[in-house]
């Protein structure tokens, strides 16, 4: 602890962490397996001590089942580095950010899994989805489908249980809406969330226009499709109108966490970091227990 000579190497140990998760998304699976075990010995030397990250490096399953485990892997490995040393986070987003690995499809696939970690635990949100969009334009079909899927944990979720993602809970937003209206509104946000997993974001603006414009009245419809809509813009970098709808949610539902933290995600796309961190701070008051918000705060 604290000598110069050990820091740098555990500096080392974590640089060469990154780059053998890299070879998780190799398609030869002696290559995989190899950079499994390499990052199984450091990570153990490194964090072994916590019982989570030992029984985490130490699981076999990306050997045979590596295309559908690695995005668990990586939020389940970003997770507990956030909690242990979240020193280490920034490296993974400059690793998303600054496209070093645009040259191996592969290599893009595995950048988009961490990156979508990053975006279920809330860590430099404009950033990283800014870099996913740019891999929906990727001419290779696996690098599109494992952004979008990415991509999902930009959105806005119904149910609360979205793996860390902030989650928009509309049927706790606002009780006693009127139900046909509320039904009306559900069907054009689900509407709208197909065209966004069809990465037709201005098709998905569309549905969840039209339903605003329909006469839904109901506050808790309404502010399902705001807190959608404004999440969409997002995606497109139309940072002003996201923040107007999420302000508008934030007046329709003054008490819900989710509403404040949509704003304040707004905010940090426009850069407008203190009034951001002011939103998150105000959503993590009304719901302490949040972990998704305070990480926010503390990013």
């Amino acid at each position: 602890e604290g000598d110069v000579e050990v820091e740098s190497l555990r500096g080392m140990g974590f640089e060469m962490l990154r780059e053998l998760f890299l070879g998780l998304g190799d398609t030869h699976l002696h290559v995989r397996v190899a950079c499994k075990r390499s990052a199984g010995v450091i990570g153990l030397i490194l964090l072994g001590h916590h019982p989570e990250v030992a029984t985490l490096l130490r699981s076999s399953a990306l050997d045979e089942r590596w295309q559908t485990d690695l995005p668990a892997f990586m939020h389940s490995w970003l997770r507990l580095v956030s909690m242990h040393l979240p020193a280490q986070v920034p490296a993974y987003v400059e690793l998303v950010t600054t496209r070093v690995w645009a040259r191996r499809v592969d290599l893009v696939c595995v950048v988009a899994h961490i990156a979508g970690a990053l975006l279920r635990l809330r860590f430099s949100v404009a950033a990283v989805a800014r870099s996913l969009i740019m891999m929906l334009g990727h001419p290779d079909s696996a690098v599109r489908c494992a952004a979008a899927e990415a991509l999902q944990y930009f959105l806005p979720q119904e149910a609360s249980a979205s793996g860390g993602a902030i989650t928009h809970n509309v049927h706790a937003l606002a009780p006693g809406d009127d139900a046909e209206e509320s039904a009306i509104a559900h069907r054009l946000w689900e509407r709208g969330n197909t065209a966004v997993a069809a990465c037709s974001f201005h098709e998905a603006i569309a549905h969840y226009t039209e339903g605003l414009d329909c006469g839904v009245r109901a506050s808790n419809g309404r502010s399902m499709l705001l807190s959608s809509r404004s999440a969409v813009y997002g995606l497109l970098h139309m940072w002003q109108e996201a923040l107007e709808d999420a302000i508008a949610c934030v007046q329709l539902a003054p008490q819900s966490a989710n509403a404040f933290a949509g704003k304040g995600a707004a905010l940090e796309g426009l850069m407008q970091f203190g009034e951001a961190l002011d939103c998150f701070r105000l959503a993590l008051s009304l719901d302490p227990s949040d972990e998704a918000i305070g990480m926010c705060v503390r990013n």
